[in-house]
């Protein structure tokens, strides 16, 4: 078997990646239209990034957590692939983790690399997952299987596209903004202001002043400004929160993002939008 990739995170970041994990697998239980389906997922590799993918079948709501290379303890790779699995597989894989450093690895057949691969056939490519104790000191492995492979990219470069109009909000504030407004309905909508932001669940209003590190508010084109986002994944945003000192909310003429960023890992995104390939 040929290894094409090789990630490693020690035990720090691999609590991180479980609760990152978690609350990407809590969208898929809240959205009542999956009706017990299982929820795929996308594990997209390349030399540079690893993006762990989700998106509802019903809704379009999708969860991305993007690790770069630079924050990972050890990464290789040699192959760009997309390989796609049953989140919740890796999500119960995860839970048993509570103090041990992780390894994620892909192999496939030597055949790929001796240039003997059927295009037409998937071959055999698995991915295994191993906890350590220390170095060398493997205290659990899974073999984890796959749906399906590809080497075609997913469509990321929303994640890099402008939004010209950016809060930010504490993890605090977030929390109780949102936990206060859920009663009400599932879409928020802020007005920003240079001083202060105007939150609004249909007649329910709330008014947060702008400060550094509580509620912070850009504009590329001045103020007052507005911006809407849902919260009917509310108890995946709430545990995504613990993981964030700042939660930052990015919105466009198209789609809306919620940005977590996650020290040391990389950062944690929801939002709705159609994958493409590329």
């Amino acid at each position: 078997m040929w290894r094409w990739f090789d990630l490693r995170l020690e035990a720090p970041k691999a609590i991180s990646l479980k609760e990152a994990v978690g609350a990407m697998a809590q969208v898929a239980l809240t959205d009542i239209e999956l009706d017990g389906s299982p929820q795929k997922a996308n594990l997209c590799v390349t030399p540079e990034t690893v993006a762990l993918v989700s998106k509802t079948q019903a809704t379009d709501a999708v969860s991305v957590l993007l690790m770069p290379k630079q924050l990972m303890t050890s990464f290789k790779c040699y192959e760009s692939r997309n390989l796609q699995f049953n989140l919740e597989i890796l999500h119960r894989q995860l839970q048993l983790n509570n103090r041990h450093a992780l390894i994620l690895y892909g192999e496939v057949e030597s055949k790929d690399m001796l240039g003997y691969e059927d295009p037409d056939e998937p071959g055999d490519h698995v991915i295994f997952y191993e906890l350590e104790n220390g170095p060398d000191r493997m205290i659990h492995s899974f073999k984890m299987p796959l749906l399906s492979w590809n080497r075609d990219a997913m469509d990321l470069r929303f994640l890099a596209n402008q939004y010209p109009v950016r809060l930010g909000l504490s993890s605090a504030r977030f929390c109780e903004l949102i936990t206060d407004m859920d009663s009400f309905g599932c879409t928020v909508h802020a007005t920003l202001f240079e001083n202060e932001v105007l939150f609004r669940v249909v007649n329910y209003e709330r008014v947060f002043p702008t400060e550094p590190s509580r509620c912070e508010t850009e504009s590329d084109h001045g103020f007052p400004c507005a911006l809407k986002f849902g919260i009917q994944h509310i108890k995946a945003l709430l545990n995504a929160a613990t993981l964030s000192e700042m939660i930052w909310i990015w919105s466009s003429d198209k789609f809306t993002l919620l940005s977590f960023p996650i020290d040391g890992l990389g950062k944690l995104f929801f939002g709705h939008y159609k994958f493409t390939t590329i």
